[in-house]
């Protein structure tokens, strides 16, 4: 039979107030996702990508766990191939008899040294097609570890991503409430000398604190959620954040409507894919736990040498070839008990599809939805930030000649910022939206991402131990850390 094999990863218009301020706060309740700034050394996403999909204990953790599973099949398949046993034994017999007759009784010792060998093989004939269900099960349940192994992999692009975009967005949101207490800072000492000369009011003054304490108090809150964002990054991807992110552009395969994203999702997505596989799985194995209560032929062949040390030339040798059956007729009904807890282990992984199905849709739906709106949401604030930032030099340009009040200026700044901050998260959750699209409809992978990294082949470890007769390793040293992945080859040297 053939190894069972999967594909690789195939995984404008104007606004009011009331308006603007609805964008903003849409934008604020989205999920966070991504946004940075250019560095001069920043290390790319692509880049802690590639480094995740090659070190990453999960996927590491998930690619043995395939190669465990792969080997249901070579066992399996024992059940087609001989067994031969041999057997020797030597070593002194003493036998002490007597004899009673009517002469009268005779009492002695004989010593005896005999030596004895015996060959057996076995050849398995029939077993009620067990060995033919246990391999199906064994090859589904390889497919369905292949479809899981995918899924790992994506959620682990998914999380390095969001960590880098989450870093990347808090930087930058951090970034701008340090212009914002930097312009504050400077509007506050200007309005107190201007109260020097009878420019302004105290009151224009206590409005200039309050906003630049407000700005301090933001500046602090984002420079904590910095750290936390860096300290997730670090526990995710493994090491610290490699200073200032650039932002992350990644090239991903989106359906481009909503309905093509949910059929994608049925036809393509891991989680329903490998809960598929594992019905078949289970669907062979009700086979397999049924064929104990049918018949059992096998052809036995075997040769055996006896011989006594004490007579010299005295040999026996006994050969046979034969075939035996084993008929089961009662087994006090624990098989019955078996075959039908198998038949309902059918139902559960039948149910376990259907979940997965309406979880994966539920997801991929949802994402598609944020991720349509926030693609005007992003349009719209984009435009709003122009707008504010050109009010802020109108206001401050007649605020020195006496037309706009120190109010006005502050309110102007605080404007722009908030929408800074709110298309900043906008971007970030637009991005998040779209990798989770792509996770959905299964195009969240190494392959699909273009990654530069040598591919793990999910079928190498299977391929290598399927037919494999007698060997603890399934090739040399070299291979056998080839087959981990590149992190494995590196460290094997």
């Amino acid at each position: 039979m053939k190894t069972v094999s999967i594909a690789p990863y195939r995984p404008k218009h104007r606004r009011t107030r009331g308006g603007r301020a609805r964008l903003i706060g849409l934008a604020a309740l989205a999920v966070p996702a991504a946004l940075a700034i250019a560095p001069a050394r920043a290390q790319t996403l692509l880049d802690e990508l590639a480094g995740a999909y090659a070190t990453n204990p999960q996927i590491r953790g998930a690619r043995a766990q395939l190669e465990v599973t792969a080997e249901d099949a070579p066992q399996a398949l024992a059940g087609w191939r001989p067994t031969v046993t041999v057997t020797t034994n030597a070593g002194p017999t003493r036998i002490d008899y007597i004899t009673k007759s009517s002469a009268g009784t005779v009492a002695g010792t004989e010593n005896l040294h005999q030596q004895l060998y015996q060959v057996a093989v076995t050849q398995p004939l029939y077993n009620g097609g067990q060995t033919i269900a246990k391999t199906g099960q064994a090859d589904h349940l390889f497919a369905a570890q292949q479809w899981t192994l995918m899924s790992t992999e994506q959620s682990i692009m998914l999380a390095v991503a969001s960590d880098y975009a989450n870093v990347a967005r808090d930087a930058a949101i951090a970034e701008y409430n340090e212009k914002n207490v930097k312009f504050l800072t400077h509007e506050l000492a200007r309005t107190r000398e201007r109260v020097r000369v009878g420019e302004v009011t105290a009151t224009d003054v206590a409005q200039s604190e309050g906003y630049y304490a407000a700005a301090q108090a933001s500046l602090r809150q984002a420079l904590a959620t910095l750290a936390a964002s860096r300290a997730n990054y670090q526990r995710d991807v493994g090491h610290p954040a490699p200073g200032r992110l650039r932002f992350p552009a990644l090239k991903l395969a989106i359906p481009k409507t909503r309905d093509d994203a949910v059929n994608e999702t049925m036809d393509n997505n891991p989680d329903i894919l490998s809960a598929k596989e594992s019905t078949l799985a289970a669907k062979f194995n009700v086979d397999a736990v049924r064929s104990q209560l049918l018949p059992q032929i096998s052809a036995v062949a075997g040769v055996e040498r006896t011989q006594d040390l004490n007579v010299e030339g005295q040999q026996l040798t006994a050969k046979s070839v034969m075939l035996e059956m084993t008929m089961p007729l009662y087994e006090a009904g624990a098989v019955w008990s078996e075959t039908r807890q198998a038949m309902r282990t059918v139902a559960v992984q039948r149910s376990a599809v259907d979940t997965a199905r309406r979880q994966a849709v539920d997801n991929v739906g949802t994402a598609w939805d944020q991720y349509a709106e926030l693609q005007g949401v992003v349009r719209s604030l984009k435009e709003a930030v122009q707008a504010d930032a050109k009010t802020l030099e109108g206001m401050i340009a007649e605020n020195a000649v006496g037309g706009r009040t120190v109010f006005d200026v502050l309110n102007a700044q605080s404007t722009l910022f908030n929408a800074q901050v709110s298309l900043a998260t906008a971007q970030a959750s637009e991005f998040t939206a779209s990798l989770g699209i792509a996770q959905g409809v299964g195009k969240l992978t190494a392959a699909d991402l273009r990654l530069p990294v040598a591919p793990y082949d999910p079928n190498a470890y299977m391929n290598a131990v399927r037919d494999k007769w007698i060997g603890f390793y399934p090739a040399s040293d070299a291979e056998a850390a080839a087959l981990q992945g590149p992190a494995a080859a590196t460290e094997a040297k």
